[in-house]
Formats: structure tokens, C-alpha cells, sequence
């Protein structure tokens, strides 16, 4: 098909366009399998490395397998029960607070739970950010206002 301009106008779509689209599908499809599997490849490297087994599952540090055994020969078993305490304030004041909460115990070198708690006791919560005037809320005249619309084109047509 050549194209003429009298023959096409602005929309007019013809094999080049379709040939071009086909091609992007191609490419974002592969980029997009390149991804997962260079994400999947790091994974099983610090899994290799670093933790010592072969999974490629996503683990942070304190998943490590050696981590536990650490503890326990420097501090017995009162390391592990820190680590169930420090687990346990992850699930009560969540994962990210917690993180912050130890990142800044090994900052000020004080690697200890009571500071972890402490701390985490201490600084406020984030507040939930609900608000009642939002662009996206609309006024409740709109909605009575459609309600009595739809009452109105149901009685209609009854």
C-alpha cells in the first residue's frame, strides 16, 4: 500500500505502524523477562555468598541462618531472647519503625534491646493522614443530587 496524502489523514494507521507496535511489544516484553531474571540472579548470589545456601527467594540480613548461632554463642540465651523481643516490636510497631530503631541503636553504638524499645516507645507514631477536603471527595449535594436523578429515570421508566 503507498501512501498518499490525499488518502490518509492524521489517524490513518497502515502496516508501518502496525509493524512498529509489534516490534515495542517484542522489546518491552524481553526487557521485562531481563529484569526478573537479573532480579532472580542477585538473589541467589547473596544467597550463595552471603547466607550460605542456595535459595532465590529475597532475604534481608536478619534472615541470615548464621545470625541466630552468632548471637547465641556471644550472649546465650539471652541473645535469642533479644531476638524474639526485637522480632516482636517489629510486629507491634511495624517492620520499617523498627529498622530505624535499629539503624540508629548501631549508629549511636548501642546495640542493645532496652534502647531499641526505648526508642521505639518514645518516638511518636506517624499519624494516619485521613482528611475530610480532598479534591478527590466529592461534595454530598452531587451525591443526593445523582441519587434523585436515578430515582427519578427509574420511576420513568416504570
Amino acid at each position: 500500500m503507498k501512501s498518499r496524502p490525499s488518502a490518509l489523514r492524521d489517524f490513518t494507521v497502515d502496516h508501518r505502524v502496525w509493524l512498529l507496535t509489534v516490534t515495542a511489544l517484542f522489546i518491552g516484553a524481553g526487557a521485562s523477562g531481563l529484569a526478573v531474571f537479573l532480579l532472580r540472579a542477585i538473589a541467589l548470589a547473596t544467597s550463595a555468598f552471603y547466607y550460605h545456601r542456595l535459595s532465590l527467594a529475597p532475604v534481608g540480613p536478619a534472615g541470615s541462618p548464621l545470625s541466630p548461632w552468632i548471637i547465641h554463642a556471644r550472649q546465650g540465651e539471652l541473645g535469642m531472647r533479644r531476638i524474639q523481643g526485637v522480632l516482636q516490636l517489629a510486629k507491634q510497631y511495624g517492620s520499617a519503625a523498627c529498622d530505624d530503631a535499629c539503624a540508629a541503636a548501631l549508629e549511636l553504638r548501642v546495640p542493645e534491646y532496652r534502647f531499641v524499645r526505648r526508642y521505639l516507645e518514645r518516638s511518636p507514631q506517624a499519624p494516619l493522614s485521613l482528611r475530610q477536603v480532598d479534591p478527590l471527595i466529592r461534595e454530598l449535594s452531587q451525591y443526593r443530587d445523582l441519587i434523585q436523578q436515578r430515582i427519578n429515570f427509574e420511576e420513568s421508566q416504570s
